[in-house]
């Protein structure tokens, strides 16, 4: 399933690249002296509007918002299908300011909005086995990027969260693919992705770096005999060949997603 993100929401995201770096692992202080957002977290978003919501930080705390401030700072959530799985909150904790958000403990929370809120262009990787029709549309689409940022990129929850950076010009999709059968090597204990970014413009206008996030699949990980893993992203950088654009370690944990 894939789905296009909105310039306003890239433009949030750029934001919150730009003033919160390096994957927002501490919490936020509004520094204005009130309640209203003391912390930030990227989270994976599960359940319904109706039967209650949780958020899971991707440091592994889990936080359910209120209905109200769902309907006030997130009101896409209030809809059926609305097809949204990752953002990033800020917010305060109902009945107590605690030091930190601690990973493993639950948290009752009041969404706050600090204009960094945003929620992030999430889809499956794309399986290439025995798919060839589905490589062929993938490369014939495929735009060059200028780079994927490491520094700006990280492994949780199942997801490989990637910033790029990259020049639109109107409607684009980013995804990422793998050939099982070939592009995992238990040997090297290694996955190597592929990455592609399909827009429908011939000129390319604004430059941008954009947060995206790609869901493994369980079965890749499963393949992994070791703990640490090594992954890869190769694709079209901006000379117009296909190399290496990113690599780092994740551990299988970081690449398991937790179901609810």
């Amino acid at each position: 399933m894939k789905k296009k993100q909105s310039i306003a929401t890239l433009l949030v995201t750029l934001m919150l690249l730009t003033v919160l770096p390096s994957c927002l692992r501490k919490a936020y202080d509004s520094g204005d002296g009130s309640d209203s957002a003391k912390y930030g977290a990227y989270v994976t978003i599960y359940g319904r509007y109706d039967t209650g919501y949780t958020f899971l930080t991707d440091e592994g705390a889990l936080l359910y918002p209120t209905s109200t401030s769902i309907t006030s700072v997130l009101p896409e959530l209030t809809t059926d299908n609305h097809g949204i799985s990752r953002a990033y909150v800020t917010f305060s904790v109902v009945g107590s300011t605690p030091s930190s958000i601690t990973p493993g403990e639950e948290y009752t929370i009041e969404l706050a909005s600090t204009g960094y809120e945003g929620y992030i262009q999430t889809s499956n990787t794309i399986e290439l086995f025995d798919n060839q029709e589905a490589r062929d549309t993938l490369e014939a689409k495929s735009k060059t990027i200028y780079s994927i940022d490491e520094s700006l990129s990280w492994v949780s929850n199942g997801y490989l969260n990637l910033g790029v950076n990259f020049s639109y010009f109107a409607a684009y999709t980013m995804n990422l693919a793998l050939n099982s059968s070939t592009d995992v090597d238990v040997n090297r204990n290694t996955i190597t992705f592929t990455f592609y970014y399909d827009s429908s413009q011939t000129a390319m206008g604004m430059d941008a770096t954009g947060l995206f996030s790609f869901l493994v699949p369980d079965y890749i990980v499963e393949k992994m005999p070791n703990d640490e893993v090594n992954i890869k992203i190769n694709g079209y950088g901006p000379s117009g060949d296909f190399g290496l654009l990113a690599q780092f370690v994740a551990t299988k944990y970081q690449l398991t997603h937790t179901k609810f």
